[in-house]
């Protein structure tokens, strides 16, 4: 079936042997603005009440920030500098810490490498010839590390039995310390 374009068929259509009938409705002679109902007619409503003006700030939100944020920092920055800069009283409980501990080391100082290898704690042995390890007052030593050094006191190993721990200090003089206790 050929194509037949709309312009063509409306200027010739005898030569196409073909007819277009179009129905016609009752309105056909009507003009448009007459077949397209009206719309219903409202009643006039009384119009809405104009808004009220804002009145507008007097200041700028923005720059009341920055103001506040440089006040802020000017506050925190001189209290911390005047807070520095007062004088220290220690209460009570920091003068006997103080004292406490100015006592043990001069208490550390009069001990003996002997009196120190008795106080160790020891909660931990793993006997490995060379690799033996031990944790003493809370830290993991190996054979040849030292474990005290006011003291020069280095962890040495085990006896071969395994009843005890070898250590010497700085006058080369070996200190051994039972695993089992009697």
């Amino acid at each position: 079936m050929p194509k037949v374009k709309w312009t063509d068929f409306q200027q010739n259509p005898a030569e196409e042997g073909r007819v277009v009938v179009v129905p016609r409705t009752p309105d056909f002679d009507r003009p448009f603005s007459a077949r397209v109902p009206k719309p219903p007619q409202r009643k006039p409503q009384s119009a809405p009440p104009a808004p009220t003006p804002q009145p507008k700030p007097s200041h700028n939100p923005q720059a009341m920030g920055i103001v506040i944020a440089i006040v802020a920092f000017a506050l925190i920055t001189f209290g911390g500098l005047w807070f520095m800069r007062r004088e220290h009283e220690p209460s009570a409980q920091e003068r006997q810490l103080l004292a406490a501990k100015l006592a043990s080391a001069q208490m550390a100082a009069q001990e003996t490498p002997k009196d120190f290898i008795d106080a160790m704690d020891i909660t931990m042995v793993r006997l490995a010839g060379d690799q033996t390890r031990a944790n003493i007052n809370g830290e993991l030593y190996r054979v040849g590390q030292m474990i005290d050094e006011h003291h020069g006191i280095v962890f040495v190993g085990s006896d071969p039995d395994g009843e005890f721990l070898l250590f010497r200090d700085d006058e080369n003089q070996t200190h051994f310390y039972p695993l089992y206790k009697r």
